[in-house]
C-alpha cells in the first residue's frame, strides 16, 4: 500500500477528498512544504494537565528518573512515556484536525505507534528516519510534536 501522500497525484487526491477544508490545506501544506503547524489543536489547559502528570509519575518514581538527567539536570529523551501516562496519549488522539489530516495523507487510519519525550530540544545532524525506523507497509508514519 502506497500512502496517499506518496502517490504522484497526491494534490488531485486530497482536492477530490471529502474532508475539512482546514484539513485539506494542513495535508496540502505536509505535501508541498514537508510539515504543517495544527494551531490551537490542544487546549492549554490540556498541556498543563499532561505537564502535571508527568511531575507526578516522576516524583513517584524518583530513583529511577534521576538516573536518566543529562548535565544540566534535564531529561534527554524518554520513549514510549505514553505507554505509563494515558494523559500524553490524549495529545494525540484528541488531536481531531491532525489525525483527519494523517488519515487523509495515509489513506487509512492513523495509529499511535511510539512516542518521544523531551524535557528539552533534540538538537541532532540533519538525519532520515527510515534507515532505522520502518514501517510495514513502507513509509508510513510522520513524527509530530505538540
Amino acid at each position: 500500500m502506497l500512502g496517499t501522500f506518496l502517490r504522484p497525484d497526491a494534490k488531485d487526491i486530497i482536492a477530490r477528498a471529502w474532508a475539512d477544508k482546514h484539513v485539506k490545506r494542513h495535508a496540502l501544506e505536509v505535501i508541498e512544504q514537508g510539515y504543517t503547524v495544527v494551531r490551537g489543536a490542544i487546549p492549554e489547559k490540556q498541556c498543563e494537565e499532561t505537564i502535571a502528570d508527568f511531575r507526578r509519575l516522576e516524583a513517584a518514581n524518583s530513583e529511577i528518573f534521576a538516573a536518566n538527567r543529562d548535565a544540566k539536570g534535564h531529561y534527554p529523551r524518554i520513549v514510549s512515556l505514553h505507554s505509563a501516562m494515558p494523559s500524553l496519549v490524549k495529545l494525540f488522539t484528541r488531536n481531531k484536525r491532525w489525525l483527519a489530516t494523517q488519515d487523509l495523507l495515509f489513506g487509512a487510519r492513523t495509529a499511535l505507534y511510539t512516542s518521544l519525550f523531551y524535557e528539552t530540544g533534540s538538537q541532532q545532524a540533519i538525519h532520515r528516519d527510515s534507515p532505522l525506523f520502518c514501517t510495514r507497509p513502507e513509509y508510513l508514519y510522520f513524527g509530530s510534536t505538540v
